[in-house]
């Protein structure tokens, strides 16, 4: 309101400038001159004025995030979100309090709806599980892959077009720019170690491919997963016995967990405890096991996937 005022003031100056005679001393073509002078400030100004009014009256997307990856993608570049996902992940302490969509596989879709979102955002591997219902419902969904690192680069330039924040979201995008280049200070000439991934959940394992975000960080910091010459590593996931492990016998050992990560990490723990087969690896025999911290590593990439990459090439090769 005050810039409206401030507004219709000057467009008031220039009203006066216009009928002004330019004072009472000097030519009719002095006169002429200085009032034209006057006029074409006070115009500019008039310009700049109406610029800000505009960007201050212009709506406001209704943008609301179905995923944590999404959230924190649209935070980076500076989207303004209506509402999250129910998660115990970690998001923008300043997002804590918007509204709650339920958890991201199984989004409240009467929340979502009431809340005449213009966008939402979730991840492409709902589509088939979602999709019905939000089209049901009239609700502009939009399937955003962000699977591995390349998708997170794809995703913020994206979201940085469509919302007019380019300039933010490139910044984001140096900035991981900037830890591939720490980590390939830490690996470059250095030999390549065999790296496994071994995924666990309350009940099973499994190793990772290079076709899951985790898994293809290694290749990315120049170490070989040794998943990579099996049957169905096009997969994110494949089958993990102890004859595999033992025939590949890695230089490194990773553990990552993701659905219940404690239960998870106790599960791990009792069976490298327990298993006598675990002793005779050489990662274990030269103590290269390490947990994945939650943070960093889980199955889905994030803005963070080149600290991610960084503290995997700390890992691996040390530092």
């Amino acid at each position: 309101m005050r810039k409206l005022g401030i507004l219709i003031l000057v467009l008031s100056l220039v009203m006066v400038a216009c009928q002004s005679g330019g004072g009472n001393t000097g030519s009719v073509s002095e006169k002429a001159e200085e009032k034209e002078n006057v006029i074409e400030e006070t115009t500019e100004e008039v310009n700049e004025m109406t610029e800000e009014v505009n960007e201050m009256t212009e709506e406001v997307p209704v943008v609301v995030a179905g995923t944590v990856s999404i959230t924190n993608a649209l935070y980076a570049v500076g989207v303004e979100i209506a509402a999250v996902p129910e998660t115990s992940h970690e998001i923008p302490e300043d997002l804590l309090d918007l509204p709650r969509i339920g958890m991201s596989m199984t989004p409240d879709i009467e929340i979502v709806k009431s809340l005449e979102a213009d966008y939402f955002f979730t991840n492409g591997m709902l589509k088939e599980s979602l999709d019905a219902s939000f089209t049901e419902q009239g609700i502009p969904v939009e399937y955003i892959n962000m699977s591995t690192y390349d998708d997170v680069i794809e995703t913020l330039t994206y979201f940085g077009e469509i919302f007019d924040k380019t300039e933010n979201a490139e910044s984001v995008i140096a900035e991981i720019r900037s830890y591939e280049n720490q980590a390939k200070e830490i690996y470059e000439g250095k030999e390549a170690k065999t790296v496994a991934v071994i995924f666990g959940t309350p009940g099973s394992f499994m190793l990772t491919t290079s076709s899951a975000f985790t898994g293809e960080l290694i290749g990315k910091v120049g170490a070989i997963n040794v998943t990579d010459d099996m049957p169905g590593s096009m997969a994110p996931y494949i089958p993990f016995s102890l004859e595999t492990l033992a025939e590949k016998d890695p230089d490194v050992i990773l553990r990552l967990t993701h659905a219940s990560p404690e239960e998870s990490r106790k599960m791990f723990d009792e069976e490298f405890a327990n298993n006598s087969f675990y002793s005779s690896l050489k990662a274990v025999k030269e103590g290269q096991v390490y947990d994945l911290d939650n943070n960093y590593f889980g199955v889905a990439a994030t803005v963070k996937c080149g600290e991610s990459l960084l503290e995997m090439a700390k890992l691996i090769y040390g530092n």
